[in-house]
């Protein structure tokens, strides 16, 4: 079978846009592009447009099969009432893609790199996948790990695109259904017979 004949799974991109997160970003996406996704809708990224930009990323979300978090560090945080739980923690705007995606239904795949408070409700929505970037190399474990993420994420699409498939061919049949009727209808009173 020809490679281009496969439908390739559209993976939006959730990342930082500043200059010092932009090798992670291309890493993340590299990757992607090697377990067959692509990358895709990042608002400044892959797409620009005088949308609203809140209103682009809920089109592309939903224009996705996946969504792919880059978690960088984006603030110093502090827990108001343990003073001492001072963090890294990653742009709002994630988060907010994040919630855009989990309403959606969207397959979430994440990776925290560095020392990134990944905050509270992405752990509970799906795993994630910690980084080092000072490491030079991806320990066997998280290469497995990463590979069977992408690949159950790619299976849970495949589902998704086939349970689509299944209603969009039973709104055609109930589209025909229906044409037939009338067709019917109006033979019946305006046939050749009367």
């Amino acid at each position: 079978m020809n490679n281009d004949a496969i439908k390739k799974p559209k993976a939006f991109i959730s990342c930082s846009l500043r200059d010092q997160d932009k090798y992670v970003v291309n890493w993340v996406e590299n990757f992607a592009r090697q377990f067959g996704f692509e990358p895709f809708g990042t608002v400044g990224r892959h797409d620009v447009s005088p949308v609203p930009i809140p209103e682009l990323i809920q089109q592309n979300i939903h224009s996705s099969d996946c969504i792919i978090i880059v978690g960088t560090t984006r603030y110093l945080q502090e827990d108001v009432h343990y003073k001492q739980k001072t963090g890294h923690g990653i742009s709002e705007l994630i988060h907010v893609e994040i919630g855009m995606a989990y309403a959606q239904k969207k397959p979430v795949i994440a990776f925290a790199f560095d020392e990134v408070d990944i905050g509270a409700f992405l752990p509970k929505i799906t795993q994630y996948i910690k980084i080092d970037t000072r490491q030079k190399v991806l320990t066997s474990e998280q290469k497995q790990c990463i590979e069977k993420l992408f690949m159950n994420t790619f299976l849970q699409i495949k589902t998704n695109w086939e349970e689509q498939n299944k209603k969009d061919l039973q709104n055609l049949g109930g589209g025909i259904l229906k044409i037939t009727g009338v067709i019917a209808l109006i033979s019946l009173f305006f046939g050749e017979d009367r």
